[in-house]
């Protein structure tokens, strides 16, 4: 009977202390809580309840600036073009600042601003500029309201004056993941030269570098007039505004979108007005991202693009 009872105790001691210790260990089976809305099937492959958003949609950044009260040479539309503008990026997700008549100090300021915001940000930038322009040694300059002061196209150099190069070098150096430059500036210049006296010429041809987008109210070298198509906004601006807001319900490429507004303005203008814009893209870029890209995914190569009509490099 002592034996038995011995026995009894070990096989007790064996079964408490000795069998859980010795049982294989099951990780997934744990019931502790499920991290990032895995079961318990899923664990070891750990996904998130929803995906990170593309970086192309983080902190959008838009600067947009309409100049009409010259000192030399008033303009009708840019102010309106500029508030339908902000209006609109807003309701599109952007953080807009809205800059009007602004003098050659104010403008520098501006940019100045914008470039710091954009390197916080490191989302997509967009500048949206309606005014006159003016272009000399092939730089494209965007001339501020107190214009009185160029009277001759090396003034624009020795004022200072921003152009459009500064902008774009000023967004590649915050990184942004993509740079979107709008300029409905291809107007009359409104000065002289001191060789040639009077001279009218549109902005010149711009390449964009990859990440970016340079869109111009009409072809390099042309001029295009300060004409409205509703009496609120610049023919070009008008066409722009219906097509963000088609390109941002609708998924549509922004290649697609310029290309659109270069067929809808010319065809209104009979080919007086041809709108131009360059591209350098690594994969196809939405307002409010890409439906059904997947495998259809390309490299958008670099090139110029006037009326629909592909010139590569």
């Amino acid at each position: 009977m002592k034996y038995i009872f011995i026995i009894f105790i070990i096989i007790f001691i064996f079964i408490i202390f000795v069998l859980p210790n010795s049982a294989p260990q099951n990780t997934l089976s744990a019931k502790k809580p499920l991290e990032n809305g895995t079961n318990d099937k899923d664990r070891g492959t750990v996904e998130p309840l929803f995906p990170e958003p593309k970086i192309f949609y983080k902190h959008p950044l838009a600067l947009v600036i309409g100049n009409e009260k010259y000192e030399h040479n008033s303009l009708i539309n840019p102010v309106n073009d500029a508030k339908a503008m902000r209006a609109l990026l807003k309701k599109m997700g952007f953080e807009v600042t809205l800059k009007t008549n602004l003098n050659q100090r104010a403008m520098n300021e501006a940019i100045d601003d914008f470039g710091k915001q954009l390197l916080k940000s490191r989302g997509i930038g967009l500048f949206f500029f309606a005014g006159h322009g003016a272009q000399i040694d092939g730089q494209n300059y965007l001339l501020p309201i107190n214009n009185k002061m160029i009277q001759y196209q090396d003034d624009l150099e020795k004022k200072n004056i921003l152009y459009a190069d500064q902008i774009l070098k000023l967004m590649e150096k915050a990184k942004t993941t993509l740079n979107i430059i709008i300029l409905d500036a291809c107007r009359d210049n409104p000065y002289r030269t001191r060789e040639r006296g009077e001279k009218k010429e549109g902005l010149k041809y711009m390449q964009a570098p990859l990440g970016s987008i340079i869109a111009f109210a009409t072809a390099p070298g042309e001029t295009t007039p300060d004409i409205s198509k509703s009496g609120n906004n610049g023919l070009y601006t008008s066409h722009l505004l219906v097509a963000l807001e088609k390109a941002y319900q609708t998924h549509q490429r922004i290649d697609d979108m310029f290309m659109a507004i270069s067929r809808a303005v010319s065809e209104e203008t009979k080919g007086r007005q041809a709108p131009w814009y360059s591209f350098s893209l690594r994969e196809p870029f939405c307002f409010n991202g890409c439906e059904n890209e997947g495998p259809q995914m390309v490299s958008i190569p670099a090139g110029r693009f006037k009326m629909g009509n592909i010139q590569g490099n």
